[in-house]
């Protein structure tokens, strides 16, 4: 305690030997909340300290180890001070002889709205999973949870053993930032590149029907729709509405999984990012080529069917698909994300900007991308829309549904069961991704609960208490969160 450290101090005479040594240490105080985003600070290792990287740095230094905190970790620092001093044989000093002050270390300016990061993680209340928001005008990730996680002030002055092997040993993995390098089939949002393809393609027009009894038959399988009865005929708008499987199967079978690959990749699937912090994974985009290379084998059709909907080898980040989104919200353009927006001097000088960047471009047509738009917000706001439960008064809000199968169900079994009795590590995955407000979007919230069950009963309500928080909170114009995303160096 400080009266106990006060003691020491006053009492340094008769206490020869005893030194009192002031060191720097993290204070995280969002705790869990942001933990895979800044990351943690930990004692530098002997193998980091035979590497050139850390030339400069020696034993018992604390570096970052993950998040922001790896990524900017040089800038964080600083450089320390010291004294030359003399001392008697008590160890007490009589004389400084020459002192260096320290350099403190520059400030990090995030795009996180803290406040919002807070909203997430409370709105978040599944086993595991992740969330992301993101403004779809630049690509800037204004709060990023994942679930379960962890404590990063266990870190700061070492952490014990016996919570190291709690944490490594975990099967639900609470290290791993689920945002950004946990794969999940998109599901029914694929739905959404799958109708690009085709009207781009010239396959289907904003009239022309497709009629589902409920399957398809490809030889001797029948893939089913969710709607074991059939939709009936549904055009393109209707469809998406209804996330009405058959549909996206035929045009899918019509595409033909290269092409399919082919309008995934503009969306920005299959390959990471380049957000600015450590651990990104890419996901999977499949073709016929991928296959034979992979396993000796030819596609097959069936296959293209699963791929239709999102499913089969089909993956990608939760961070990947709220780009895509993004970009169909924003007009066509795929921003790169970024969470470090600047770095600043102690006096708030700009040392360096991480501006914002264009990836691509949709392969849309304003028209085109303008249908998918209403269709979205009719997945809201119709009657038989998949994602009701985001309906606001204002009607301003325009999203969808995802349901990823981790385990194929037979046909005869029944749904209810199969959610209370079905092992939770092979449970159906819920995704909800949604932009508002529709007329000038300005945040979309992604939002997938790992074995958490249908998109629109389970990831759903969590979107929609991040967007109804947002959109009180936070009005157009807002510069309240502008103070938000700031952490400090060290000296």
């Amino acid at each position: 305690t400080w009266d106990k450290l006060a003691l020491v101090e006053m009492n340094s005479t008769m206490l020869p030997g005893i030194i009192i040594d002031v060191v720097p240490v993290r204070n995280y105080t969002m705790g869990p909340a942001m933990a895979h985003v800044l990351g943690y600070v930990g004692e530098i290792s002997r193998d980091d300290l035979q590497s050139p990287t850390y030339r400069e740095y020696r034993s018992g230094s604390l570096v970052g180890k993950a998040g922001i905190e790896k990524v900017v970790d040089r800038q964080l620092r600083g450089k320390s001070g010291g004294a030359q001093v003399e001392v008697n044989v008590t160890g007490q000093i009589l004389d400084v002889l020459a002192r260096v002050d320290p350099i403190p270390g520059s400030n990090v300016v995030t795009t996180l709205d803290r406040d919002l990061q807070q909203v997430c993680w409370d709105a978040f209340d599944k086993p595991a999973g992740a969330v992301v928001v993101m403004d779809p005008n630049d690509g800037s990730v204004l709060a990023m949870v994942s679930k379960p996680a962890f404590d990063p002030n266990l870190f700061n002055r070492g952490i014990n053993a016996m919570d190291w092997e709690k944490f490594s040993t975990d099967s639900m993995a609470p290290f791993k930032n689920r945002a950004i390098s946990a794969l999940y089939p998109p599901a029914s949002l694929f739905k959404l590149i799958i109708a690009a393809a085709a009207l781009d393609r010239g396959l289907i027009t904003e009239d022309e029907t497709i009629f589902c009894r409920g399957s398809i038959t490809l030889g001797d399988r029948d893939f089913r729709c969710w709607k074991r009865e059939g939709h009936g005929a549904l055009n393109l708008h209707q469809a998406i509405v209804q996330s009405c499987d058959v549909f996206f199967y035929t045009l899918g079978l019509q595409l033909g999984i290269d092409d399919i690959a082919e309008y995934a990749v503009q969306f920005g699937l299959g390959a990471a990012t380049g957000i600015d912090i450590p651990g990104e994974r890419g996901g999977l985009v499949p073709t016929s080529k991928w296959k034979r290379e992979r396993f000796g084998e030819p596609w097959q059709r069936g296959e293209t069917v699963s791929v239709s909907i999102g499913q089969g080898f089909l993956n990608a980040t939760p961070l990947q698909l709220a780009r895509a989104f993004s970009a169909i919200a924003n007009g066509g353009t795929l921003y790169k994300p970024r969470i470090i927006k600047q770095i600043e001097s102690p006096s708030g000088e700009v040392l360096e900007m991480f501006p914002v960047r264009a990836q691509g471009r949709l392969p849309l047509s304003p028209g085109h991308l303008d249908r998918l738009r209403k269709a979205l917000h009719g997945a809201v706001n119709e009657p038989r829309g998949t994602g009701r439960a985001l309906q606001r008064e204002e009607r301003d809000v325009f999203g969808k549904t995802g349901t990823a199968q981790v385990i194929s169900i037979p046909d005869d079994d029944d749904e209810e069961s199969e959610k209370t009795e079905t092992p939770f590590r092979f449970r159906d995955h819920a995704l909800f991704v949604c932009s508002v407000p529709y007329d000038d979007p300005r945040i979309t919230v992604m939002v997938v609960a790992e074995h958490g069950g249908h998109g629109g009963s389970a990831a759903a309500p969590v979107a929609r208490k991040i967007v109804d928080w947002y959109m009180e909170n936070r009005p157009p114009g807002d510069v309240l969160a502008e103070d938000n995303g700031t952490f400090g160096g060290e000296s």
